[in-house]
């Protein structure tokens, strides 16, 4: 056997190794003793990482009963909501669920009615770390950014395609391909951002209409997906470019309007000694301290013309933080 045959077979069973290597070590994770807290006494003042809330027994409000509703009756789901709603520990959260199963989440609902034994390899991406002054440099951004995130759900042989891959939809080309081999799940937070961080510059706003539509309507595309969320705080354009196709609007979905955010109910249930503690810090009373608790809500409009109110949780937590 000539050299050039065995160097390939050496490069190819390297590749083959670390693809299975990525697999384990993504699917392996310590097991835990702690559980989310619905009546702990910490709060999660700029936490939006899920571990991290189980870690460090950090209060909870538990919504999952929720996710598995959404998560066994659609499949690609679109969901605006103003900062600081939750967006990106939901996508956290589905994340854990979703590699590890139900052990982090012990003593919630969805942790004791989730049906699936089976574990999923997770493209998570946030598009707060999309950057570039034109379309060239945004479609860099973008390839570099899908390559990180497909080699930390296992794939490290995408790293190789980075280099063959030439051109964005080359690229997508490739992932389009292992999308057909496995049930992946596809989370995007801040999905809007390299628009609105092009606001007042016509011609990278253009270019990066451009990137979003060609992106988006790849995603739609892939039909062999185990489920696919967009979050992000804009609702313009979400129609032109995300919604267009198979992905589904359920930002003003009567069923999931408490998705993200707090009722009324869940802050007197979950949130009453902080208010207590706050007054006594204060020397004010506890109908003062829910009164400032008033610009920390506002509306969500339904379909039907149906309102919600929430309370925004990151408004509400830097509120009552030391």
């Amino acid at each position: 056997m000539s050299t050039d045959v065995l160097l390939i077979l050496g490069t190819a069973f390297v590749w083959a190794a670390a693809a299975l290597l990525g697999v384990i070590c993504f699917f392996s994770k310590k097991p835990k003793s702690s559980q989310p807290q619905s009546h702990a006494t910490l709060l999660p003042v700029g936490v939006a990482d899920w571990e991290d809330i189980v870690d460090f027994n950090l209060l909870y409000v538990d919504k999952t009963s929720l996710l598995n509703s959404l998560l066994t009756t659609k499949r690609k789901v679109f969901l605006a909501r103003p900062q600081g709603m939750g967006k990106t520990l939901l996508c956290s959260m589905l994340a854990d669920l979703f590699v590890y199963g139900t052990g982090d989440f012990k003593g919630t609902a969805v942790g004791a009615d989730w049906p699936e034994n089976k574990h999923y390899q997770v493209i998570k991406l946030s598009f707060g770390g999309l950057s570039g002054q034109d379309e060239v440099a945004l479609r860099n951004s973008l390839k570099g950014l899908l390559v990180e995130a497909y080699v930390n759900a296992g794939f490290a042989q995408v790293k190789k395609m980075e280099f063959a891959a030439t051109t964005l939809n080359r690229l997508l080309n490739h992932l389009s391909s292992i999308s057909l081999k496995h049930r992946l799940v596809f989370l995007i937070d801040d999905w809007e951002h390299p628009l609105t961080a092009s606001c007042g510059y016509p011609v990278r706003y253009q270019a990066a209409l451009d990137v979003l539509t060609e992106f988006y309507a790849w995603l739609n595309s892939l039909n062999h997906v185990r489920f696919i969320l967009v979050t992000g705080q804009a609702h313009e354009l979400s129609s032109q470019l995300v919604t267009c196709g198979e992905i589904r609007d359920i930002s003003t979905d009567p069923a999931y309007a408490t998705l993200l955010g707090l009722t009324p109910d869940e802050l007197d249930s979950h949130y009453l000694p902080f208010i207590e503690t706050a007054a006594q810090r204060r020397g004010e009373s506890v109908e003062a301290v829910r009164a400032a608790l008033e610009a920390c809500a506002s509306e969500v409009s339904l379909e039907g013309g149906a309102k919600v109110k929430l309370y925004n949780p990151r408004a509400v937590n830097r509120l009552f933080a030391p």
